[in-house]
């Protein structure tokens, strides 16, 4: 694989400009809690089911839940919302895991550090701001039994590897939805 000094200083720059930016916002304390409470496995959630909950449950279950950005309330779809996060990174900067290049991320001024990577800082990030933590850990329970079902059925029916979970947006589904118009 040749890679040209073009496209290495590309990648280099934007991995740079990623990390200022995650690094503003685990400066946040409550920010670095949530994540250092995630990754800690004796507090309850798995990494497993946080990823399942994003690729799969949210997809079958049509998860949308109105969030609070810039005063502006806005109806959040996970799993559609998960896909353009995907396509605007890629798995390698947008990650639950701790896959390929590890880095030490520094936090409370450089004393501490864990070993991550930029896209699992990067997905926690995007987990955190749209509360994604806080509804996994609403519906653990629910979310383990689908995937464990999800699994056992798999296995049960001894077939190659198919899609986990009809899409919930490929369907019709009907919401009440409230609309307010103002005029200037």
């Amino acid at each position: 694989m040749n890679i040209s000094n073009k496209e290495l200083l590309s990648k280099t720059i934007k991995q740079d400009i990623l990390m200022e930016s995650l690094n503003k916002f685990y400066t946040d304390k409550s920010n670095l809690k949530t994540f250092l409470n995630v990754l800690d496995t004796k507090k309850g959630l798995s990494l497993r089911i946080i990823d399942w909950y994003v690729t799969n449950y949210s997809k079958k279950n049509n998860c949308n839940y109105i969030i609070c950005k810039n005063n502006k309330k806005i109806k959040f779809n996970v799993y559609i919302n998960y896909k353009l996060q995907l396509k605007g990174y890629s798995k390698k900067q947008f990650d639950p895991f701790c896959r390929r290049e590890r880095i030490k991320f520094f936090y409370n001024n450089s004393k501490d550090f864990i070993i991550t990577t930029v896209g699992q800082l990067n997905f926690f990030r995007w987990a955190i701001e749209n509360e994604i933590i806080d509804k996994i850990k609403d519906n653990n329970e629910n979310i383990e039994k689908d995937m464990n079902n999800s699994y056992r059925d798999s296995i049960k029916n001894n077939s190659k590897r198919k899609e986990l979970s009809i899409c919930a947006t490929k369907k019709l589904t009907r919401e009440n939805v409230r609309i307010i118009v103002k005029f200037d």
